[in-house]
């Protein structure tokens, strides 16, 4: 159900632009400041249901049970990354989260600037970060259960293909609006295939109490690599147009590439199993 609901919101928010701005004139505030108020409406709304109907509070009950009391996780990261030493297809999964995630950041985040440039409305804008953001979540269940039929370590590669699609759609058709939509589709769902294997893989490979502190580090990887990519994607934008950033895109898409294949060379699967 959080997950349903993060994927409505995700996809309807970048579309408010337009009643957002009707709300903002409205209420005699500046201009794109719609879309707030009805975020904070939707904030205080969660917050009152919560304080009113989350009875009893799941943490005042955690601590009550004596099972809660002897939980203590062990935070490191020198013991994470040793972990990972111990586990290569654990670290092969913390690196393909982060290289993916940030493949889909560098590129979406200058999309919006991209289209702006080249004459598309707020609406177009929103309504294409929309569709990229229904790509990332919408079907990532279908992804979980591919990921069981057909092994982790392959729907890592199909989510690898989707993105140099995605890529080559968006770069070469970067003055068609359709396509870069369609491009900014298939990324989400490069991303989805990508991230939601990986992550399993990323469980499957660790001893159980190792779990939470392994997935620190990986949270960790991910979120940088995502801000070192919005970073430097306006710099590449810049230099070689929204084409080039696509094709730079490509780079770490390669190197996931040519760690799969390593990965798939080394694992040997038992009777049963897949990877």
């Amino acid at each position: 159900m959080p997950r349903g609901a993060t994927t409505v919101g995700a996809v309807i928010g970048p579309n408010l632009f337009g009643p957002g701005e009707i709300i903002g004139k409205f209420l005699h505030l500046p201009h794109l400041t719609g879309p707030f108020v009805v975020t904070v409406v939707a904030q205080i709304s969660a917050a009152t249901m919560f304080y009113f109907g989350l009875k009893p509070d799941p943490l005042l009950l955690a601590k009550t049970l004596g099972d809660a009391k002897k939980l203590k996780p062990r935070l490191s990261i020198a013991g994470a990354i040793a972990t990972l030493r111990e586990h290569p297809r654990a670290l092969y999964a913390v690196i393909t989260i982060a290289l993916s995630h940030m493949v889909m950041v560098s590129v979406m985040s200058m999309t919006p600037a991209h289209l702006e440039m080249n004459g598309a409305t707020l609406s177009v804008v929103g309504f294409t970060i929309s569709i990229h953001i229904a790509g990332m979540y919408a079907f990532s269940p279908l992804f979980g259960i591919l990921a069981d039929k057909i092994g982790k370590l392959q729907t890592v590669l199909v989510g690898q293909t989707i993105y140099i699609a995605a890529l080559c759609f968006a770069g070469f058709g970067m003055d068609d609006h359709n396509l870069v939509l369609l491009g900014l589709f298939l990324l989400g769902l490069g991303w989805s295939a990508s991230t939601v294997s990986a992550s399993s893989l990323l469980s499957a490979s660790l001893p159980t109490e190792e779990k939470s502190n392994v997935q620190g580090l990986s949270d960790t990887m991910m979120n940088l690599s995502g801000a070192f990519g919005g970073a430097i994607s306006g710099v590449i934008m810049a230099a070689l147009m929204f084409v080039g950033l696509n094709m730079a895109a490509l780079v770490p898409v390669s190197i996931i590439l040519g760690l799969s294949a390593i990965a798939l060379l080394r694992s040997k699967p038992k009777q049963g199993e897949t990877l």
